[in-house]
């Protein structure tokens, strides 16, 4: 899933899925944390779990993915 925006919607969405057990991922730009949903989601909503480029981010995506262990089916 993918949030953006300059307000609070995206970072307090970001929260949320941290909250619930999901990965929290947040795009930076020349190593540094953009202002707007990035930064605050980095500083006050949080958890995060990674930070890094598009590309650092697609590996570590497939990095996780590649790590999980198969879930039972629900059908």
């Amino acid at each position: 899933m993918v949030l953006s925006g300059s307000l609070s919607d995206g970072s307090r969405g970001l929260a949320a899925i941290g909250h619930a057990g999901g990965a929290t991922m947040v795009l930076t730009e020349a190593g540094e944390i953009k202002a707007g949903m990035p930064m605050n989601a980095a500083m006050y909503d949080g958890p995060l779990d990674f930070a890094g480029s598009a590309d650092q981010i697609a590996r570590e995506v497939v990095r996780r993915v590649q790590r999980a262990e198969p879930q039972p089916s629900l059908v």
